[in-house]
């Protein structure tokens, strides 16, 4: 990172309360945002990863990376900023903050996403800081709401120490906490519910990721679609379970099918047989 680039502007400095409970789905921010969890508990996905954020930590999250927030326990005080590391006539001024996922931005509105001059793939939790950062970030907070020369010097100032720190601290505590890729995620979920119905429209609304995203994370990391994989293994579990001496209308009912017609050519188109038949051929003693 070329640090003779940043010279930042504030779009917007305030502290926000979110309330149990509440959900941001899967988003882009066209800028930089800098939250600070003064009280409560987050989930929150991005770039595929699950974080738990916990009062003290500060969230880093960077342009055009998806991401999406959940309020875990009680509701979340978190004073925030939005802003650009690097001022441009042409653009900064129409930025906004983004609450949409990138496939519902227009053409023009994806231009507008700031390149992100942070170079690596760090992690957007940052624990290892101290209270003087939450100092600055009040200040700036303070001082936004002034809309003079001077405060605006001043912002900038106090912006750019805690960039500072926290860029040097990425890495050092968050990934402590990281959970499972957002892959790993959805294969153990197709796996435990093998007698659901799965879509990616049911993942989507599971996980808070855009379902094109998640179909091109899932092929990237696996190798297959999502549909794929997920009938391959729900095909399986039906073989054992009829297998098992259960009847097609019990195996209708257990896999969540509309009738056994849907079931019986949804069986037979992954297999070539009818149920009946596939029973008969593996169990002829029978």
């Amino acid at each position: 990172m070329n640090i003779n680039l940043i010279s930042p502007y504030i779009r917007t400095a305030m502290r926000s309360l979110l309330p149990a409970e509440f959900k941001i789905r899967c988003r882009i921010i066209l800028d930089y945002e800098i939250i600070y969890l003064e009280s409560g508990e987050w989930r929150l996905w991005y770039d595929g990863v699950e974080y738990i954020c916990r009062a003290g930590d500060f969230v880093f999250l960077r342009p055009g990376v998806p991401h999406s927030i959940e309020v875990l326990s009680k509701p979340v005080s978190q004073p925030h900023i939005h802003f650009d590391m690097c001022y441009s006539s042409a653009q900064s001024e129409k930025r906004f903050v983004c609450f949409r996922d990138l496939p519902d931005l227009s053409a023009e509105e994806r231009q507008l996403i700031h390149k992100d001059i942070i170079k690596g793939p760090h992690p957007p939790v940052i624990s290892a800081v101290g209270k003087a950062t939450a100092d600055r970030l009040y200040r700036i907070i303070g001082l936004y709401k002034k809309h003079d020369i001077l405060s605006q010097l001043e912002i900038k100032a106090e912006l750019m120490s805690i960039i500072g720190e926290l860029l040097s601290s990425f890495g050092e505590s968050a990934s402590v906490r990281k959970a499972e890729p957002l892959s790993q995620m959805v294969k153990e979920f197709i796996e435990n519910n093998l007698s659901e119905r799965i879509t990616l429209e049911l993942l989507s609304m599971h996980f808070h990721y855009n379902k094109f995203y998640i179909e091109k994370r899932f092929r990237e990391d696996v190798g297959v679609s999502v549909s794929r994989y997920y009938n391959s293994l729900r095909i399986e579990a039906i073989k054992d379970f009829l297998l098992c001496g259960n009847s097609v209308t019990e195996t209708t009912s257990a896999f969540s099918f509309d009738s056994i017609y849907s079931f019986s050519r949804y069986f037979k188109n992954a297999t070539g047989l009818s149920p009946t038949k596939f029973v008969k051929e593996k169990r002829p003693q029978e």
